[in-house]
C-alpha cells in the first residue's frame, strides 16, 4: 500500500508539474502572439502614417497642419464681410502609390488645371505627404472617392470667403491658401483673427460703402478717368465709415500681379492734393493772427517769386478779402498769406497735422509722404496751395476733420477695437479758428467752387482741389489731373468728412471741357450725402437752420466787377 500511495503521490506531482509547464507554455504563446499582433498593428500604423484608431477603421492624420479657422469680420450693423467655411483638401501618401502615372492621369481628369506629369513626379517622391488639390468642391470630392486609391486622403481645412466680393477689397485684404493674412485688415489683425474667435466688428457701413463706390464709378465713367477713391470718416471719433479705391479686385481670387487693381489709393498713394490744402494754410495764418477774414490781398497780378510766377485759375483784376481768397481758391492770396506766416511756422503746422509721416490707420499698406529735400521759402509758397508736397488722401481727411471738429486731430481707424486710438489726441487749432474754417468751407459750397456738392436741407462745407500730375521726367502734365473735393457736413455742426478724388478725368461737353474737382468729385459728395441722410439722425432734418458764422462771413464778399 505504501508503494501504491507513493506512486499516486508521484503521479499527482507529475500531473501538477506537467500542468504548470503547460500553463507556462500557454501564457508564453499568448504573450508571443500578442506581442506579434502589436508589432504587426504598429507596423501597419507606421506604414499608413501618423493616425488614430476610430472603431475598426484607421483614420489618416496628415503631416501638414490644417489651415486655421479665422474669426468672422462684420460691418457696424453685423453684415458679414469675411468668414471661414469648412472644406476638404486632397493629399496623397506616396508610400502607398503603386502606379504613379496611372493615378496622376485619373486625378488630372478630375482637376483639368493640374499638370499630370508634375503630379506624377510628386507621387514618386519618398515623402509621406504631397498636396494634390486644396479646397475641393463636393462634386470633386465624390469623384476622388470613386478612384478608391488608398494613397489618397482628405483633410478638413477652412477657406476664407468674402461675400461682398469687390466691395471692401482694399480694406479687408485677403489671406493665402494656408489661411494667413496677406493684405489689408486680414494682415494687420492676423493674430487677433486667429486667436479670438469673436466676430471682429468694423466701423464700416456696407450700404454707404456700396453707394460711395457706385457714385465714384459713375464719375470715372462719365469723365473717362483711370481711377478714383473716396473716404467717409467721423470727424470726432476717427471712425472710417466707408473707404473705396478704384479699380479694385475680388479678394476671393486676388491677382497680385495686377498692381493697378491691388493699389490702395487712399493710404498707399501719395499725391499733390492741390487746393484741398488751402484750409490748412489759412487756419495756420488765422491761428497765428497774421491774417483775418476781412484782410485785403492784391491778387490782380501774378505773384513773382524768383523764376516762378504764381497764377490763379480764375484771375481777379482787383484786390479781394481773405474770405474771397478762400472761397474763390486764389493761389496768389494764399501764397501771400503763407509768406506772412513764415516758413518754419507753416512747416511746424504741417508736421503737427501728420503730413511728414505715414498716415496712422489700422492697415499695413501706407505710403510715405514726399517732401522737399530742402525746404526753402519757395516751397512754403507752393505748399500753401498743395503743390510740392505729396500725401495720401487719408492725410487730408484726417487734417480736415481737425479743422472743423474744434481743432483736435483724430486717429482714423477701421476696426472698433483699434488700439492706436488710445493715444492722446493733439490739439492743432483753437475752437474759434475751427468754427471760422467750417463757415468758410460752407461759404465755398454756397458761393464758390464747390457748389455742386450743395444740399437743400444740409449745410455742406468743402474745398475743391485740382492738381497736375508729375510725369516720369519730373514735369507737370497739364492734361493729367487729380481732381478732388473734400466736404464736411453738416457744416454748422460738423459730424462727417468725405473726400472724393478722380484720377486723370477728361472734360466733357456737359462740363464745358472742364475736368476739375468741382465738376468731377463735388457731385459725388453731394449725391452720397443724399443717400446717407435717411440713416444718419444728424443729417435727417427738414431744412437748413440759420448758420451764424456763414452769415457773418458773407459781408466780406464784394460783388465782382
Amino acid at each position: 500500500m505504501r508503494g501504491i500511495h507513493r506512486r499516486i503521490t508521484t503521479l499527482q506531482g507529475e500531473y501538477v508539474q506537467n500542468f504548470e509547464r503547460a500553463r507556462t507554455r500557454f501564457f508564453a504563446l499568448v504573450m508571443f502572439f500578442s506581442l506579434a499582433f502589436l508589432i504587426v498593428v504598429g507596423r501597419l500604423v507606421y506604414l499608413m502614417g501618423p493616425g488614430i484608431l476610430a472603431g475598426d477603421q484607421i483614420v489618416q492624420v496628415s503631416q501638414n497642419a490644417p489651415a486655421p479657422k479665422r474669426a468672422n469680420i462684420v460691418d457696424r450693423n453685423g453684415m458679414l464681410i469675411a468668414t471661414s467655411l469648412e472644406t476638404k483638401s486632397l493629399y496623397a501618401d506616396p508610400k502607398f502609390v503603386k502606379d504613379a502615372k496611372k493615378l496622376a492621369f485619373k486625378i488630372a481628369e478630375i482637376f483639368p488645371g493640374l499638370d499630370a506629369s508634375e503630379l506624377e513626379s510628386d507621387l514618386n517622391k519618398k515623402s509621406r505627404f504631397v498636396w494634390v488639390k486644396r479646397h475641393l468642391t463636393p462634386k470633386q470630392q465624390a469623384a476622388v472617392l470613386e478612384i478608391g486609391d488608398p494613397a489618397l486622403n482628405v483633410q478638413t481645412e477652412y477657406r476664407r470667403v468674402y461675400p461682398q466680393d469687390h466691395l471692401f477689397s482694399h480694406v479687408i485684404g485677403y489671406t493665402n491658401i494656408d489661411g494667413q493674412g496677406i493684405a489689408g485688415l486680414e494682415k494687420y489683425y492676423d493674430d487677433i483673427l486667429l486667436s479670438d474667435q469673436k466676430d471682429m466688428v468694423l466701423n464700416l457701413d456696407t450700404a454707404l460703402q456700396d453707394i460711395l463706390r457706385s457714385e465714384t464709378q459713375k464719375s470715372m465713367q462719365e469723365f473717362s478717368a483711370i481711377g478714383g477713391s473716396g473716404i467717409v470718416m467721423d470727424v470726432n471719433s476717427g471712425e472710417i465709415l466707408a473707404m473705396v479705391s478704384l479699380p479694385d479686385f475680388d479678394p476671393n481670387k486676388p491677382d497680385p500681379s495686377d498692381t493697378t487693381a491691388m493699389f490702395n489709393r487712399n493710404t498707399v498713394g501719395v499725391y499733390e492734393m492741390g487746393s484741398t490744402f488751402k484750409p490748412f494754410a489759412f487756419a495756420a495764418a488765422l491761428e497765428d493772427k497774421v491774417t483775418r477774414v476781412n484782410k485785403i490781398y492784391d491778387v490782380s497780378e501774378p505773384l513773382k517769386y524768383g523764376r516762378f510766377r504764381i497764377r490763379d485759375y480764375h484771375p481777379y483784376k482787383r484786390p479781394i478779402t481773405a474770405t474771397e481768397v478762400f472761397i474763390h481758391s486764389s493761389n496768389i492770396g494764399t501764397a501771400q498769406m503763407a509768406l506772412d506766416l513764415g516758413t518754419e511756422k507753416l512747416k511746424d503746422f504741417y508736421d503737427d497735422l501728420g503730413f511728414f509721416d505715414k498716415v496712422t490707420i489700422d492697415l499695413p499698406e501706407r505710403g510715405s509722404p514726399i517732401l522737399p529735400s530742402v525746404w526753402r521759402e519757395v516751397n512754403t509758397v507752393t505748399a500753401s496751395y498743395g503743390h510740392g508736397i505729396a500725401v495720401s488722401p487719408l492725410h487730408v481727411v484726417r487734417a480736415t476733420a481737425a479743422m472743423v471738429n474744434g481743432g483736435t486731430l483724430p486717429y482714423p481707424h477701421l476696426a472698433q477695437n483699434a488700439q492706436h486710438t488710445d493715444k492722446p489726441q493733439i490739439s492743432v487749432i483753437s475752437p474759434e479758428t475751427s468754427d471760422m474754417i467750417a463757415g468758410l468751407l460752407a461759404l465755398t459750397v454756397e458761393k464758390g467752387t464747390g457748389s455742386k456738392a450743395a444740399h437743400q436741407d444740409i449745410w455742406v462745407g468743402g474745398k475743391t482741389g485740382t492738381s497736375e500730375k508729375i510725369s516720369a521726367t519730373g514735369r507737370y502734365e497739364e492734361k493729367k489731373l487729380l481732381s478732388s473735393f473734400v466736404g464736411v457736413f453738416p457744416a454748422d455742426n460738423p459730424q462727417y468728412v468725405m473726400l472724393v478724388s478722380v484720377d486723370e478725368p477728361k472734360g466733357t461737353k456737359k462740363s464745358f471741357g472742364f475736368a476739375t474737382g468741382g465738376w468731377t468729385s463735388a457731385p459725388v459728395v453731394g449725391k452720397t450725402i443724399e443717400y446717407m441722410k435717411p440713416s444718419m439722425p444728424s443729417l435727417n432734418v427738414a431744412n437748413k437752420k440759420p448758420f451764424p458764422t456763414l452769415a457773418a462771413l458773407e459781408k466780406f464778399i464784394t460783388e465782382e466787377d
